[in-house]
């Protein structure tokens, strides 16, 4: 991969209100965007930002003399989705919040609804129990309809390993239409948050005012202190990092708590921006959206990174963190191990649970060796190369952050 090289701009920011920010653009891609900065008040004060950045950073600039400035932007959303008033809006997003929680409601028959990304895994973690233990147990004659016809049969290992290949592509296969299917949900849900944010003004305290109520209406009000721990500006983690760089002076306390809001509401619009500017990617596809875009939106640790970075460093260590967060050929390099884990578990637990079922149970004649091998690979490769596009490409995610910053604790990324 070669190395990855940004121009300059400054213009106003994605909200019409007056502010602006300093954003680069990849050398790969100029119909995209990454955010530096943003929520400042002039174009003077971008400007000297720019002086920093060009001073410190200019060895990922490609043009390290002066910024590209722009007068004016101009925001394009889903002509479809904008055209819904924002009540309805808002009912959307109550309805995609409440699809996310679990249901402890009436019973509904639901035949995919236990298939989940975990289910080709534990399938082998299965397979390989009953083959080394070599389990077996005669199926009884009380079962209807299907008594008459496998009374008295035994199943074992060698009966289980005839089926497994069949069970475990079926299931790779409903996986993967569940997730993508899921995805594009989750793309969808993208265009009414970007809705609400940019054209009816909705912030950071809306939407969690939002979710915590979500969670009361819907007999979740028993977690309200988590959720007000993880979305308010006054957690305690964020409290602590502004008393102890104040001290015991209460102006030091007002102009760090000042200094924290900023971040607060930066954090904000660098979430908006990115969500807005995921869709100019050249790999997008709203099949392999990869997060909820809520649950990333309200996610405070790229705030609390950003804090201490300031405090600790003063606004090069601000700036240190988006930079750090860019597309990278380190950082690449950083994935690419994580999806060798990864590559390396799923070929330990599903390939090998596979083999030894071919082992018990061979398909003899060259036709039988043709599909073990086109069975093997059609379950393997589909999950590989997902992975990999996740994992190393960042796709479906992102590419300007970190997935702590996007994440935080809650692992809203997860591969197949």
């Amino acid at each position: 991969m070669k190395e990855i090289k940004y121009s300059l701009k400054i213009h106003q920011g994605i909200f019409d209100d007056k502010t602006y920010g300093v954003y680069v653009v990849p050398n790969y891609n100029e119909n995209i965007e990454y955010q530096v900065i943003s929520r400042l008040e002039s174009v003077e004060e971008a400007q000297d930002i720019a002086k920093i950045i060009i001073k410190h950073f200019g060895n990922r600039l490609i043009n390290s003399q002066e910024p590209i400035i722009i007068s004016s932007r101009k925001n394009e959303l889903d002509s479809m989705i904008s055209d819904i008033s924002e009540e309805k809006q808002e009912k959307i997003i109550i309805e995609k919040i409440s699809e996310t929680l679990p249901k402890i409601s009436a019973k509904q028959f639901l035949p995919f609804s236990k298939i989940t990304r975990n289910t080709p895994h534990l399938l082998s973690i299965l397979a390989l129990a009953i083959f080394y233990f070599n389990f077996s147990f005669d199926f009884p004659k009380w079962i209807p309809v299907l008594s008459d016809y496998i009374s008295g049969s035994k199943f074992d290992k060698i009966i289980f390993a005839k089926w497994f290949p069949f069970l475990i592509l079926i299931s790779i296969i409903i996986v993967q239409i569940i997730t993508r299917i899921q995805n594009a949900k989750f793309a969808t849900f993208r265009d009414n948050i970007l809705c609400l944010s940019i054209k009816y003004n909705w912030r950071r305290e809306k939407f969690s005012k939002l979710f915590i109520e979500t969670l009361e209406s819907s007999n979740y009000s028993w977690i309200r202190k988590l959720s007000e721990w993880m979305y308010k500006l006054d957690s305690d983690s964020l409290k602590e990092i502004i008393q102890r760089n104040a001290g015991t002076n209460p102006d030091d306390l007002k102009s760090n708590y000042d200094v924290a809001q900023f971040i607060l509401d930066e954090d904000f619009e660098a979430r908006i921006h990115a969500l807005y500017f995921m869709e100019k990617e050249k790999d997008f596809a709203s099949s392999k959206f990869s997060i909820s875009p809520f649950f990333f939106l309200l996610n405070n640790k790229r705030i609390h990174m950003r804090t201490e970075a300031f405090y600790s460093y003063g606004m090069i260590g601000f700036l240190k963190c988006s930079f750090d967060a860019l597309p990278s050929k380190d950082k690449t390099k950083q994935r690419r191990n994580v999806f060798l884990f990864s590559l390396f578990y799923e070929l330990l637990l599903i390939g090998g649970a596979l083999i030894w079922s071919f082992i018990l149970n061979p398909w003899n004649s060259v036709w039988g060796c043709f599909g073990m091998i086109l069975i093997f690979a059609s379950s393997l490769i589909p999950v590989f190369l997902w992975n990999y596009k996740l994992f190393v490409d960042n796709q479906g995610l992102p590419k300007a952050m970190t997935w702590k910053e996007i994440q935080g604790d809650m692992q809203l990324i997860k591969g197949l």
